[in-house]
Protein backbone atom coordinates (compact mmCIF):
# COMPACT_ATOMS: atom_id res chain seq x y z
CA UNK A 1 0.00 0.00 0.00
CA UNK A 2 2.94 2.23 0.39
CA UNK A 3 4.91 1.99 -2.49
CA UNK A 4 1.59 1.71 -4.93
CA UNK A 5 -0.49 4.46 -3.29
CA UNK A 6 1.70 6.23 -0.54
CA UNK A 7 -0.29 4.97 2.54
CA UNK A 8 0.60 3.92 5.77
CA UNK A 9 -1.63 1.12 7.00
CA UNK A 10 -2.21 -1.14 10.34
CA UNK A 11 -4.53 -3.21 12.23
CA UNK A 12 -6.19 -1.04 14.96
CA UNK A 13 -9.00 -2.49 18.01
CA UNK A 14 -11.51 0.13 18.86
CA UNK A 15 -14.25 -1.08 21.36
CA UNK A 16 -17.43 0.33 19.34
CA UNK A 17 -20.96 -0.22 19.68
CA UNK A 18 -22.03 -3.51 17.17
CA UNK A 19 -25.06 -5.75 16.67
CA UNK A 20 -24.77 -9.72 17.89
CA UNK A 21 -26.97 -11.39 15.93
CA UNK A 22 -28.12 -14.85 17.45
CA UNK A 23 -31.23 -17.02 16.11
CA UNK A 24 -34.07 -17.33 18.15
CA UNK A 25 -36.31 -19.31 16.52
CA UNK A 26 -35.19 -22.13 13.07
CA UNK A 27 -38.68 -22.09 11.65
CA UNK A 28 -39.27 -18.60 10.11
CA UNK A 29 -40.69 -17.67 7.07
CA UNK A 30 -37.67 -15.65 5.34
CA UNK A 31 -34.87 -17.65 6.15
CA UNK A 32 -34.63 -21.55 4.97
CA UNK A 33 -31.90 -23.84 4.92
CA UNK A 34 -30.55 -25.13 1.11
CA UNK A 35 -28.22 -27.14 -0.18
CA UNK A 36 -27.03 -24.57 -2.50
CA UNK A 37 -28.90 -21.89 -5.03
CA UNK A 38 -27.88 -18.90 -6.41
CA UNK A 39 -28.68 -14.90 -6.96
CA UNK A 40 -30.42 -12.35 -5.14
CA UNK A 41 -29.33 -8.92 -4.03
CA UNK A 42 -30.64 -5.82 -2.33
CA UNK A 43 -34.08 -3.86 -2.77
CA UNK A 44 -35.66 -1.00 -1.23
CA UNK A 45 -37.09 -2.05 2.10
CA UNK A 46 -34.58 -5.66 2.74
CA UNK A 47 -32.86 -8.01 0.42
CA UNK A 48 -33.16 -11.51 -1.26
CA UNK A 49 -30.64 -14.26 -1.44
CA UNK A 50 -31.21 -17.71 -2.58
CA UNK A 51 -27.29 -18.84 -1.48
CA UNK A 52 -25.94 -17.50 1.38
CA UNK A 53 -24.86 -17.84 4.96
CA UNK A 54 -25.53 -16.33 8.46
CA UNK A 55 -22.42 -14.42 7.83
CA UNK A 56 -23.34 -12.81 4.70
CA UNK A 57 -26.42 -11.72 6.12
CA UNK A 58 -24.66 -10.35 9.13
CA UNK A 59 -22.97 -8.58 6.50
CA UNK A 60 -25.99 -6.99 4.48
CA UNK A 61 -27.64 -5.71 7.96
CA UNK A 62 -24.92 -3.77 8.58
CA UNK A 63 -25.54 -1.03 5.82
CA UNK A 64 -29.31 -0.33 6.78
CA UNK A 65 -28.09 -0.49 11.01
CA UNK A 66 -25.26 1.70 10.39
CA UNK A 67 -23.02 -0.53 12.50
CA UNK A 68 -21.04 -4.10 12.34
CA UNK A 69 -23.04 -6.86 12.82
CA UNK A 70 -21.18 -9.91 14.50
CA UNK A 71 -22.46 -13.45 13.46
CA UNK A 72 -22.79 -14.99 16.64
CA UNK A 73 -25.81 -17.64 15.48
CA UNK A 74 -23.12 -20.67 15.11
CA UNK A 75 -25.18 -21.58 11.90
CA UNK A 76 -23.10 -23.55 9.03
CA UNK A 77 -24.53 -23.77 5.74
CA UNK A 78 -26.10 -22.10 3.21
CA UNK A 79 -29.83 -20.53 3.04
CA UNK A 80 -32.83 -18.80 1.29
CA UNK A 81 -33.10 -15.37 2.63
CA UNK A 82 -36.74 -12.93 2.16
CA UNK A 83 -35.47 -10.10 4.28
CA UNK A 84 -38.40 -7.25 4.37
CA UNK A 85 -38.50 -4.26 6.52
CA UNK A 86 -41.30 -1.82 6.43
CA UNK A 87 -39.98 1.15 5.32
CA UNK A 88 -39.17 4.39 6.50
CA UNK A 89 -40.25 7.51 5.41
CA UNK A 90 -36.93 8.90 3.80
CA UNK A 91 -36.90 5.20 2.47
CA UNK A 92 -40.56 5.76 0.56
CA UNK A 93 -39.55 9.22 -0.79
CA UNK A 94 -36.99 7.42 -3.13
CA UNK A 95 -40.19 5.03 -4.79
CA UNK A 96 -42.50 8.39 -5.33
CA UNK A 97 -39.88 10.50 -6.83
CA UNK A 98 -41.42 11.96 -10.01
CA UNK A 99 -39.08 11.78 -13.05
CA UNK A 100 -39.23 15.65 -14.02
CA UNK A 101 -37.94 16.00 -10.17
CA UNK A 102 -34.94 14.03 -10.64
CA UNK A 103 -33.90 15.38 -13.73
CA UNK A 104 -34.55 18.76 -12.03
CA UNK A 105 -31.96 17.13 -9.21
CA UNK A 106 -29.62 15.59 -11.27
CA UNK A 107 -29.24 19.07 -13.03
CA UNK A 108 -28.80 20.63 -9.92
CA UNK A 109 -27.77 19.02 -7.27
CA UNK A 110 -26.77 21.57 -4.90
CA UNK A 111 -28.69 24.27 -5.94
CA UNK A 112 -32.24 25.52 -6.21
CA UNK A 113 -33.35 22.65 -8.56
CA UNK A 114 -37.52 23.10 -6.89
CA UNK A 115 -37.84 26.24 -8.80
CA UNK A 116 -37.18 25.17 -12.06
CA UNK A 117 -39.58 22.46 -11.80
CA UNK A 118 -43.13 22.71 -13.62
CA UNK A 119 -45.80 24.40 -11.73
CA UNK A 120 -47.65 21.60 -10.80
CA UNK A 121 -44.67 20.10 -9.06
CA UNK A 122 -44.12 23.38 -7.13
CA UNK A 123 -47.42 23.91 -5.18
CA UNK A 124 -49.35 21.64 -2.71
CA UNK A 125 -48.64 18.19 -1.60
CA UNK A 126 -45.96 17.91 -4.82
CA UNK A 127 -44.09 20.72 -3.17
CA UNK A 128 -44.12 19.29 0.29
CA UNK A 129 -42.78 16.15 -0.98
CA UNK A 130 -40.27 18.04 -2.84
CA UNK A 131 -39.28 19.99 -0.06
CA UNK A 132 -38.93 16.36 2.34
CA UNK A 133 -36.84 15.61 -0.62
CA UNK A 134 -34.48 18.46 -0.47
CA UNK A 135 -34.35 17.66 3.31
CA UNK A 136 -33.26 14.16 2.88
CA UNK A 137 -30.43 15.28 0.25
CA UNK A 138 -29.04 18.11 2.42
CA UNK A 139 -28.26 15.49 4.88
CA UNK A 140 -24.45 13.84 4.51
CA UNK A 141 -24.73 10.97 1.96
CA UNK A 142 -24.27 8.22 4.21
CA UNK A 143 -27.06 9.17 6.43
CA UNK A 144 -29.72 10.02 3.53
CA UNK A 145 -32.54 7.92 2.49
CA UNK A 146 -31.79 5.60 6.14
CA UNK A 147 -34.12 2.81 7.21
CA UNK A 148 -35.55 2.88 10.79
CA UNK A 149 -33.23 0.39 12.70
CA UNK A 150 -35.75 -1.05 15.11
CA UNK A 151 -37.94 -1.89 11.94
CA UNK A 152 -34.74 -3.55 10.69
CA UNK A 153 -34.27 -5.33 13.85
CA UNK A 154 -37.88 -6.07 14.06
CA UNK A 155 -38.02 -7.91 10.80
CA UNK A 156 -34.79 -9.74 11.59
CA UNK A 157 -36.71 -10.99 14.64
CA UNK A 158 -39.64 -11.87 12.67
CA UNK A 159 -38.60 -12.59 8.97
CA UNK A 160 -35.79 -14.80 9.71
CA UNK A 161 -35.46 -15.84 13.24
CA UNK A 162 -32.88 -13.70 14.22
CA UNK A 163 -31.93 -11.29 17.33
CA UNK A 164 -30.12 -8.23 17.17
CA UNK A 165 -28.88 -6.75 20.31
CA UNK A 166 -26.51 -3.77 20.31
CA UNK A 167 -23.14 -4.32 22.49
CA UNK A 168 -20.01 -2.67 22.91
CA UNK A 169 -16.97 -4.90 21.67
CA UNK A 170 -14.02 -4.36 20.02
CA UNK A 171 -13.49 -4.50 16.80
CA UNK A 172 -10.61 -4.89 14.60
CA UNK A 173 -10.47 -2.54 11.79
CA UNK A 174 -7.65 -1.19 9.48
CA UNK A 175 -6.42 2.65 9.80
CA UNK A 176 -4.99 4.12 6.46
CA UNK A 177 -3.11 6.99 6.57
CA UNK A 178 -0.70 9.18 4.69
CA UNK A 179 3.08 8.15 5.66
CA UNK A 180 4.33 10.57 8.13
CA UNK A 181 6.00 13.57 7.25
CA UNK A 182 3.94 14.10 4.40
Amino acid sequence: MRTTFGLEVKLITNTMAVYVLTQIRTNAPGLQSVARGGGGGDMTGGFRSDDCTLKSVAQSLERPLGKPVLDETGQPGFFSVDMKWKLSTSEQLVATIDRKVGQAIDANPHGDWISTLPKELREGAALEQDLRLQAELAKPGNQQFRPDPDAVIAAAQERLGLRLTLVRRPVEMLEVNAPSGQ
